[in-house]
């Protein structure tokens, strides 16, 4: 298992759309909105700068963006010694967003912040066309070349939408199986494709044996420079105000401290949209955006050790 000191991540990164879902500004913002945007991505930083404030250890948090809305913020973390990950795609339909050009500014940047991580988020469903696949498996492999070369982690995050007919076949139920399904054999058939990164990241299965399988698979035939980070907090509640992660995104962070392979937790969006939503409109000061998303962050980060030291999972 690779050793690493990424154990909480937060991802501010394309898995939300800041211009248009949080500021409001359609299809082509304007350079107020990107300000706008930009500005609330930081908002996100100072949440996990005043977690590390109060007591989360500074050497295990990263901070996962964009080299676009999120260049600003990743610049502030490195100026603050916080490992990044640089998200390496840009918005739009696979594989165009994973080409060369696509991922030239973000490499750009990975090398002027010496970021630790190249990170990217995709879509695969072993269900698709394989000419789609062997499209995004040659410029995975490639990314994990350059990676290889330039000594930095590639993280892969898995995020598989079930098809009509996969759905249709379960009859509606065994979600958590179809889940694991869809996250093994997409990981079986890029690591059969040679595409080996240090880190793949997920929204695992609810049930923690069909959670340990996906985790068994990144370790498979004894590999060992490779961990998993679970994904909590994916699934945005427009509505809830409720400071902290919600009765479920509970249940996930004790599941990865309970699961052998997993070696860290990566929060989503429900950690601050809700919070950013409110600060957008006015409602609340910057102040009192940032409390609660370094509670979150902070709950996230104590629940997950003390799990993990109850459970005895090294």
């Amino acid at each position: 298992m690779i050793e690493t000191s990424a154990v909480l991540a937060i991802g501010i990164d394309n898995r939300v759309d800041f211009c248009r879902e949080l500021v409001g500004s359609g299809e082509k913002p304007s350079a107020r909105d990107r300000q706008e945007a930009a500005l609330l991505k930081l908002t996100v930083l100072d949440g996990l700068a005043r977690a590390v404030e109060k007591g989360v250890p500074k050497g295990d948090v990263v901070l996962w963006a964009d080299a676009d809305l999120g260049e600003g913020a990743l610049l502030k973390a490195r100026a603050v010694s916080f490992e990044v990950a640089v998200s390496m795609e840009k918005p739009g339909p696979l594989p165009a967003r994973l080409s060369l050009d696509a991922t030239a500014d973000a490499w750009s940047l990975i090398t002027k912040l010496n970021a630790k991580f190249a990170a990217v988020r995709v879509g695969y469903n072993f269900a698709d066309p394989a000419p789609v696949k062997q499209n995004v498996q040659e410029h995975l492999r490639t990314l994990a070349s350059r990676c290889r070369d330039a000594g930095k982690q590639l993280a892969i995050e898995l995020a598989p939408s079930a098809s009509l007919e996969q759905t249709t076949a379960t009859g509606g139920t065994a979600i958590s199986a179809l889940r694991a399904q869809l996250l093994i054999e997409a990981m079986r058939e890029l690591q059969d494709a040679s595409i080996e990164p240090a880190v793949w990241v997920c929204v695992p299965p609810l049930d923690e044996l069909a959670a340990a399988t996906v985790a068994a698979q990144a370790h498979v035939d004894d590999r060992k420079n490779v961990t998993v980070w679970f994904e909590v907090g994916a699934e945005i509640n427009p509505g809830r105000i409720t400071p902290g992660p919600s009765r479920e995104d509970r249940s996930l962070v004790r599941l990865a401290a309970r699961v052998v392979g997993v070696g860290g937790v990566l929060v989503g969006p429900d950690a601050y949209f809700s919070t950013l939503t409110r600060l957008h409109q006015g409602l609340i000061g910057r102040e009192a955006a940032v409390q609660p998303i370094a509670g979150y962050v902070r709950k996230v980060w104590d629940l997950y050790t003390e799990t993990k030291r109850a459970s005895g999972v090294a």
